[in-house]
């Protein structure tokens, strides 16, 4: 059985519904586009276009709608975030340019209403900190820990069994992606509460290992 400590542990408020769409939705409508995202550490979408756009952009994810101001990531962003994206869609295939969508406005369609929120809250604090090692962190998981790791994906969230490899982790979370015969997937194990600050994470680890080991 999942464990419940290692997952979402609300879906029902807008908040959490519009932040598991950042996190866990893999295509988002762009101005009418379809255009594959991932999620910033700090949970803000990004994405590869072909152009850069010069306007408030209409971005749906699901139930989520967005209006959003795009920026084109810099070089020393790309080098440590893109990683996400491309565990998750593989490198491009055209030319374009990598863009962080950063939200102005949100709104969820949940039970036949329309629930307004606060874009503020869809974001999580302590980006930059984690930055700066959140892909060793990830690579060292992989290279050294890939039986803590197979125990999140199988044990502790009750998915199949595969190869199962971490791809980016933030303060909310884990990613989790499975590339096998079997094909692909991917997880998502959400941290409740959030970590508050990145000196955390290494603890959290050990500890979900711990429980992985113990179910």
């Amino acid at each position: 059985m999942p464990d419940p400590h290692a997952t979402l542990p609300d879906a029902s408020t807008p908040v959490q519904v519009a932040k598991r769409c950042l996190r866990e939705e893999r295509a988002a409508q762009i101005d009418g586009e379809i255009a594959a995202i991932a999620s910033m550490l700090n949970g803000a979408p990004m994405a590869f276009v072909p152009r850069v756009p010069e306007k408030q952009l209409d971005v749906h994810i699901g139930p989520l709608r967005l209006l959003c101001t795009a920026r084109v990531l810099t070089e020393d962003e790309v080098a440590v975030t893109t990683p996400r994206y491309v565990m998750r869609h593989g490198l491009p295939h055209q030319e374009g340019t990598f863009i962080v969508l950063t939200p102005q406005s949100a709104s969820v369609q949940m039970g036949g209403a329309t629930h307004e929120i606060d874009a503020a809250d869809l974001l999580t604090a302590g980006e930059g900190d984690l930055m700066a090692y959140e892909r060793r962190a990830v690579d060292h998981m992989n290279d050294d820990h890939l039986d803590a790791v197979k125990s999140y994906a199988e044990v502790l969230l009750g998915a199949e069994v595969g190869e199962w490899r971490l791809a980016s982790l933030d303060m909310d979370g884990l990613d989790l992606v499975r590339c096998d015969r079997g094909g692909t997937s991917h997880r998502r194990l959400w941290f409740h509460p959030p970590l508050a600050e990145p000196d955390e994470i290494k603890a959290k680890l050990v500890s979900l290992a711990i429980a992985g080991r113990a179910s």
